[in-house]
């Protein structure tokens, strides 16, 4: 059975987390902010995550959370 990916927004509930883009390389970890859906169609959601490069950013797309190792973010929005 294939993975069933969820939007980010419901992946992340906490600081700290660790997140992978989909090359599966560590762009940053979770702060703890969710920004919900705004009620247009093709809004999501989204998290807030501290880049280890580029400080803190907004991502929405769609992922998994793997146990042991953080949220790999699979399709991009």
């Amino acid at each position: 059975m294939p993975p069933q990916y969820r939007s980010l927004y419901y992946l992340s509930n906490s600081k700290g987390v660790a997140v992978y883009n989909p090359q599966n390389i560590l762009i940053g970890y979770t702060t703890g902010y969710n920004a919900r859906q705004n009620g247009l169609p093709d809004s999501i959601g989204s998290i807030e995550v501290d880049t280890i490069t580029d400080g803190p950013m907004w991502i929405e797309g769609y992922g998994l959370r793997v146990m042991g190792m953080g949220i790999q973010w699979r399709v991009l929005k």
